[in-house]
C-alpha cells in the first residue's frame, strides 16, 4: 500500500513539475518579445515602452514587470508606477544578484534568478535574456531584457491544476549557484518533509 501511494505521489510531483516548467517557460518567453522590439529599434530606447509593455503583459501570466537594461543597468521599466526604484539598478553591483547576472552574460543564455522579495509585495523570480550586438565583427554584450515573475501567481495556479486539492505537503527548491546550498522557493508550509518523493526538472530549456 505504501509503495502504491508513493507512486501516486510521484505521478503528482511529475505533473506538478511539468506544469511549473511550462508556465515559467511561457512567462520567460516575454523576454524574447522584448528582444524583438529592441531589434526593430536597433537596440535603441523603445518609445512608448510602458504602453507597449502593458499590451504584452496579459499574454504572459505571472509576469508583473518588464524591463530593458543596457549594459545590465535598468533604464526602462513597465509598469513604472510602483517600480520606480528599479530604474538605475545594476545587478552586477548588487551582491544578491551579481552571480546570476554574470552567469547570464557569460553563458549568453536566458537565466532564471531568485527568489527575492518584491517591492510590490510577495516573492519573485527574474528572467534575464542577455542581448549581444556585432561590432567590428565581434559580438559584444549589449544588455538584458528582463521579466519579473511573481511566484505565487505561477505556483498557486499550477497547484490547483496539478495537485487537485490533495492534502499533500510539498516544497519546490533549487541549489543556489553561489552558496551551493538548498534554497526553498515555494512550499506548502514551514515544516520539513520526511522521506519525500523527489522529482527534478530544469526550469529553463532555451
Amino acid at each position: 500500500e505504501l509503495d502504491t501511494e508513493r507512486k501516486q505521489v510521484e505521478a503528482s510531483a511529475t505533473n506538478y513539475g511539468y506544469d511549473i516548467r511550462s508556465m515559467l517557460e511561457r512567462a520567460l518567453s516575454s523576454t524574447y518579445m522584448l528582444q524583438a522590439l529592441l531589434n526593430e529599434n536597433n537596440n535603441a530606447r523603445i518609445e512608448n515602452f510602458e504602453s507597449v509593455a502593458n499590451d504584452i503583459l496579459p499574454f504572459y501570466p505571472g509576469v508583473i514587470e518588464l524591463a530593458i537594461a543596457p549594459k545590465g543597468i535598468i533604464q526602462q521599466v513597465a509598469p513604472l508606477r510602483g517600480n520606480e526604484k528599479a530604474l538605475g539598478l545594476n545587478p552586477f553591483e548588487t551582491a544578491s544578484q551579481q552571480t546570476e547576472a554574470l552567469l547570464a552574460k557569460e553563458t549568453g543564455s536566458l537565466t532564471l534568478a531568485g527568489p527575492f522579495n518584491l517591492v510590490q509585495g510577495g516573492v519573485g523570480l527574474a528572467g534575464r535574456l542577455p542581448i549581444f550586438e556585432t561590432q567590428d565583427q565581434k559580438e559584444t554584450f549589449w544588455g538584458f531584457a528582463v521579466a519579473i515573475i511573481r511566484i505565487s501567481e505561477i505556483f498557486e495556479t499550477v497547484k490547483a491544476a496539478s495537485l487537485g486539492g490533495e492534502p499533500m505537503a510539498y516544497e519546490v527548491w533549487r541549489i543556489e549557484p553561489q552558496s551551493r546550498e538548498k534554497q526553498v522557493i515555494y512550499a506548502s508550509d514551514a515544516s520539513s518533509l520526511t522521506h519525500p518523493i523527489e522529482h527534478g526538472f530544469d526550469a529553463v530549456s532555451y
